[in-house]
Parts: C-alpha cells; sequence; structure tokens
C-alpha cells in the first residue's frame, strides 16, 4: 500500500455510517453550535492524532496500539490494549451492519428483518473475507474505490445546499448546556474513531514511518471539512433536522426531491461497504499480531501459502462480525466502541513519553509533553460520559479477553 492507499484507508475508517445518521443528534444536543461542535472535537482528536503519528513513526511492523502498549508497557498491558482495539472494532463494525440493513430497508423494505437480513449480512461479509484473503492489495484498491464513491453524494448534498441556506438557522443565539455539549462530544469521539486502523497493517505498506503519520493528519484534515461543511448545510436548509430519523438523507430529499433523499441512501450503503472493507483489511491484523507474541493461539498467524494473508485470523473476525451484528444494536455497540477507544488512546498518548526516553522518532510532535498530556486528560474527561451499561458491556469484554490471556499462559507453562 502507497500514501494514497493508506490516506483513503484512514479517510475510510473514519467516515462510517456515523454522518449519516448522527447529524441530526449533535444539532439537538448543540443547536446552532453544532459546527462548532465538531471542529473542537477534531481539536481534540488531533492530540490523538499526532500522538499516534509520532509513536507510528517508530515502527514497520503490524499491531497499531497493541504493539505500542507491548513494547512500552510490557506484555500484559500489550496484550489488553490489543484486545481492547479489537473489541472496538468488533463492535462499531457489528454496528455499521446493522445500520447498513436499515439503510438497505429504504429500497428493499423485506431487508430489514428475519431470514433475508441474516443472509444479507452473511453475503457481505463472506464477500469481503474474500477479497481480503486473496491479498491486501486487492483490498486497498478496494478501500480506493469506496472511498472515491462515498464522499461523492456527501460533496453533492453540500454543493447543492451552500446555496440554500437560510443564515437564520445557522445563527447562534445562546450556548449550548454544557451537559448537552459534553454529550455530543462524547458521541462526536465515534464520528471521528477509526484512525487509528491505518496503524494496524503499516507492515504491509510502503515506507510506513514515513507515510503514516502523513496520512493520519491528512485524513484528520479531509474528514473535519467534510463534516463541518455537512453539518453547517444540513443545520441552515433543514429546521426539523433534530427530530430526523434520516437526517442527511433528509436534507437531500428537501434540496433534490425523492432523487436526492435516495441518492444519499445510496450513499449511506456505499459509505458502510466501504467502512467494512476498511476494518477486515486491518482488524484480522490484530489477532495476527498477538498471535506472532504468542499471547493467543499460533493458528491466529498462520498464512496462507498462496496469497500470503493471515486468512485464519481473517475468518475468526468475519465470524465474530457476523454474529454481532445478528444479536445486536447500533446504540450500545457504538457506545462500547468509544470507551474501549479512549483507553487505548490513553496508552498511546502515555507511550509517547516511554519512547522519548530511549531516542527521538523520525516524526516529532511539537510543544514538548503539552500535546500527549492533552490527550490524556482529554480521554479521561471523556470517560466520564458514557452511560454506565456502556461501561460494564466494555468492563465484560475486557475481562473475557484477561481470562484468555492467562488461559494462554498457563497453558505455555
Amino acid at each position: 500500500m502507497g500514501q494514497w492507499d493508506l490516506i483513503a484507508l484512514t479517510v475510510n475508517g473514519v467516515i462510517g455510517s456515523g454522518i449519516f445518521f448522527l447529524p441530526s443528534t449533535i444539532a439537538e444536543l448543540t443547536g446552532p453550535f453544532s459546527p462548532y461542535a465538531y471542529i473542537i472535537c477534531a481539536l481534540v482528536t488531533l492530540t490523538f492524532v499526532l500522538a499516534f503519528a509520532e509513536v507510528s513513526s517508530r515502527f514497520d511492523k503490524a499491531g497499531g496500539p497493541y504493539l505500542y502498549a507491548y513494547e512500552a508497557f510490557g506484555k500484559f498491558v500489550g496484550f489488553e490494549i490489543g484486545w481492547i482495539a479489537y473489541l472496538t472494532r468488533l463492535s462499531a463494525v457489528a454496528a455499521n451492519y446493522n445500520l447498513f440493513i436499515i439503510y438497505l430497508g429504504h429500497f428493499f423494505p423485506a431487508a430489514e428483518s428475519g431470514f433475508l437480513r441474516a443472509a444479507v449480512l452473511l453475503a457481505l461479509i463472506l464477500t469481503f473475507t474474500v477479497i481480503n484473503i486473496r491479498g491486501v492489495k486487492y483490498g486497498a484498491w478496494t478501500v480506493d474505490v469506496i472511498t472515491i464513491a462515498k464522499l461523492l453524494p456527501l460533496l453533492l448534498l453540500v454543493a447543492v445546499g451552500m446555496w440554500s441556506i437560510d443564515t437564520e438557522n445557522i445563527s447562534i443565539r445562546t450556548i449550548p448546556p454544557y451537559d448537552g455539549f459534553m454529550r455530543a462530544m462524547f458521541l462526536l469521539t465515534f464520528m471521528y474513531g477509526g484512525f487509528e486502523i491505518v496503524t494496524i497493517p503499516s507492515g504491509e505498506s510502503v515506507n510506513p514511518q514515513r507515510h503514516v503519520p502523513r496520512a493520519l493528519v491528512a485524513a484528520l484534515v479531509i474528514v473535519t471539512t467534510m463534516y463541518c461543511l455537512v453539518q453547517v448545510v444540513s443545520v441552515g436548509v433543514l429546521p426539523s433536522l433534530a427530530t430526523e430519523e434520516r437526517p442527511t438523507a433528509a436534507v437531500a430529499t428537501s434540496l433534490m426531491g425523492v432523487f436526492g433523499g435516495s441518492l444519499i441512501a445510496f450513499g449511506a450503503l456505499v459509505s458502510t461497504l466501504g467502512y467494512f472493507s476498511g476494518s477486515i483489511l486491518g482488524s484480522p491484523r490484530l489477532t495476527f499480531a498477538l498471535a506472532e507474541k504468542k499471547q493467543l493461539p499460533s493458528f491466529f498467524a498462520t498464512i496462507h501459502s498462496r496469497f500470503f494473508t493471515p486468512y485464519t485470523s481473517i475468518l475468526f473476525y468475519s465470524t465474530l462480525v457476523f454474529l454481532l451484528a445478528v444479536f445486536s444494536n447500533f446504540i450500545t455497540l457504538a457506545a462500547v466502541s468509544v470507551v474501549s477507544r479512549l483507553l487505548y488512546y490513553i496508552t498511546t498518548c502515555a507511550a509517547v513519553f516511554v519512547f522519548r526516553k530511549k531516542d527521538k522518532a523520525p516524526f516529532t510532535i511539537p510543544f514538548g509533553p503539552i500535546i500527549p498530556l492533552a490527550g490524556i486528560v482529554f480521554a479521561l474527561f471523556l470517560l466520564q460520559y458514557p452511560k454506565a451499561q456502556e461501561v460494564y458491556f466494555t468492563l465484560g469484554g475486557i475481562a473475557v479477553g484477561t481470562i484468555l490471556y492467562l488461559l494462554v499462559r498457563r497453558n505455555e507453562r
């Protein structure tokens, strides 16, 4: 994978279904201030991104946040972070599969339930599994094409909508309530999450120490610009945005009629498809990396004799995603992914300080310790705003991972 493949993979990993569903929720919580909430969350996310950029520039192997925690804090912490990152991807992708089915129901209502729903999920997951078992380059090409395809409907929405904005709708008359704003920031973390996916298969990219940091920063700029433009158009065009179940489709319908709404619904399908392709490209490399470190059974590190891909890890991941997608719901899984994601953001920011004691990284964050320290503070602050049930699910997943780790260690002895 080259630099543009990595940028596309990162953009694709961040822009999933959130932009098609959450603009109404953010508008409900923050009103006309909502576009600024995106910018503030982007600045918070930048502290995490820069920490990942500096740490990733030190490595040319697969693993991402797992590898960084392993090298900085040892085997046990490394395993826990690897497992948490894996749970994050599983829960987020399973949530997106549920949302794909909802939007598919816009065109084919029967696909929303029963046997047909399970059959569609199975067909999708099998397709992406086969593509990625055949090789990372096939997966990268798929991500490039889908990333462009998912952005086009959103760009059209922005291009048409900018001429129809009512300035009264975006005028800020009051500051949003504190609790509503912080809940919005927590949910926006889900929309900005996923950038770390590019650090996981970096061992299969060209010159990763140079290209991965650039891809992270470039992708954040692209994503923030797109999010802000879509939110400004949505708030400015549709006064009832806060009450819409499918906000971007409703905005498109008001601008371009039924065709516009269907086009955005189709864009949501393409967007989630791209998210699936990017996730299955990167996430199975986590269990592959854990097995390479002898922290999971060795069959997770099995390489295909013809395509040279970790096919057993890919198959295992696909199976779990299918089960979660069939039996889960979006809200809980999305929140769990945020809670677990913030945990390994903290360890990666902390790893910056550990590695700096050894030598200077090829890419170094400016302003000394300020940015990674701010990242830790921001993450801890945001962890105050999930619901209790969302925290319990995350802790349960961590407990399962800890038991698996201890069992493997016992068997090794």
